[in-house]
């Protein structure tokens, strides 16, 4: 008896928290995804530029090697200047955007402002191997 009133408590219970989990799992995306973003910046202005590449899915790198994101991080810098502060405009889910042939997950457009200027940069992101990665970069500024 006290084994029925036990499972006929324990297994709703279990049912419910296993539902809640999965719809957490979303929310849990959604905050890896701004933080990656953050990881990127954060490195950016540290100019820890190698531990960019981790951040970076396979797709971005069979068309950018290494060397030119970094190359293109410090370009960007050069002009614009240090990193003052960036914040997240817009953040959209399963889209894919316009001119862009990644199938990306998440994509946050944030806006930065740098030393000598601002810019609208956008993050494409989408999984691999059940880690979020950044698939495509862009950057739209003055001068750029």
């Amino acid at each position: 008896m006290k084994l029925r009133l036990l499972l006929f408590l324990v297994v709703p219970l279990f049912v419910a928290c296993n539902s809640n989990a999965k719809s957490g799992g979303l929310r849990q995306d959604e905050r890896a995804a701004e933080a990656i973003g953050g990881w990127l910046y954060y490195y950016s202005m540290n100019k820890n530029y190698d531990s960019i590449y981790n951040l970076m899915g396979q797709d971005y790198f069979a068309k950018t090697s290494k060397e030119q994101l970094k190359n293109y991080i410090i370009e960007k810098e050069e002009k614009l200047g240090e990193i003052k502060t960036f914040e997240i405009k817009d953040w959209k889910k399963h889209q894919a955007e316009g001119d862009s042939d990644i199938d990306a997950q998440y994509v946050l457009r944030y806006k930065v402002e740098y030393v000598n200027g601002a810019s609208e940069e956008t993050l494409y992101l989408s999984k691999e191997d059940g880690d979020l990665k950044i698939m495509d970069y862009k950057v739209a500024a003055a001068g750029l």
